[in-house]
């Protein structure tokens, strides 16, 4: 199920030549602290004792139950939990995939780009290649750049509100700080700035979003699943601001720590803000009175 959320802001400027905000001066930023970092399965799922959890082509999380269950990975990029009894895991899909076994005789049936991410298995079964999976870079590390994509913005009215809307969010990968391919939880949040005496000011900070995903090693990305922390589920923002002003949208980004890399920190400003309210650099939302 998917969510829009709509956020109201109450307050807005008239300033309409401004500087363009950027990552150089993000005063805006501070003290804007990030949830703890959520669990993909906190309990086993409820009902009966021993399922059967087919895949689908996108990203899929599976919690399994008490008992025997059998789990087919399709999409890439799942996430397999058995818990208790004798499970089957098949992730066979040329695509890395994360498994855990759990309590009880697993069996697993996996690629070779998945032994490094397959945990509490007793039977492993490997064969077949992954070839979306290239070879880790020698040069890289954690003093890369971030693996982000920045957010693309809609500027519009629509029957008298100004809308702006995250046409495209932020992109996020692990960082790839191993020979495998390495897996991460990521978060962001947008925060809405307004242009008032002469400087970007925050009016508005956002709900934070979150999604498990892998590096830049694996060569296709279908895009992060972005969810909510209240809900779980995948939610979509947007901004109707009741005032006339000049707006942009600067996004805080946070990997969160695994055993071989430290938690990261980012910000940084939508790379543009198109439509008809665009101003002619796109470098803002422009609402005139």
């Amino acid at each position: 199920m998917t969510t829009r959320k709509f956020l109201l802001v109450l307050l807005g400027s008239a300033v309409l030549v401004v500087a363009p905000a950027d990552a150089g001066s993000m005063h805006w930023a501070s003290g804007y602290g990030h949830p703890k970092e959520p669990q993909l399965c906190k309990t086993p799922s409820p009902g009966k004792r021993g399922k059967s959890f087919p895949g689908t082509p996108r990203v899929d999380t599976f919690c399994g139950t008490r008992g025997a269950d059998e789990f087919v990975a399709v999409g890439g990029g799942d996430h397999v939990e058995g818990y208790d009894g004798a499970d089957v895991i098949k992730a066979r899909n040329g695509k890395p995939d994360e498994v855990w076994g759990g309590v009880g005789f697993d069996k697993a049936f996996v690629d070779r780009c998945d032994v490094p991410n397959t945990w509490d298995v007793d039977k492993l079964k490997v064969a077949g290649s992954c070839p979306g999976v290239k070879p880790r870079a020698k040069t890289a590390g954690l003093n890369d750049d971030p693996p982000i994509r920045r957010p693309v913005i809609e500027c519009y009215v629509d029957d008298g509100e100004r809308i702006i809307d995250l046409l495209v969010e932020p992109q996020m990968r692990a960082l790839d700080v191993t020979g495998a391919v390495d897996f991460q939880t990521v978060t962001w949040s947008a925060a809405l700035l307004a242009y008032e005496n002469n400087e970007w000011n925050v009016i508005f900070r956002g709900s934070w979003f979150w999604d498990r995903t892998y590096d830049e090693q694996v060569e296709a990305f279908p895009g992060n699943y972005w969810r909510s922390f209240r809900t779980g589920e995948r939610t979509f923002v947007h901004y109707v601001v009741p005032s006339p002003g000049t707006y942009a949208v600067g996004v805080l980004l946070h990997w969160y720590p695994t055993k071989k890399a430290p938690a990261r920190d980012e910000v940084a400003v939508a790379r543009a803000h198109y439509g008809p309210n665009a101003n002619p650099t796109d470098d803002a939302c422009v609402f005139e009175a």
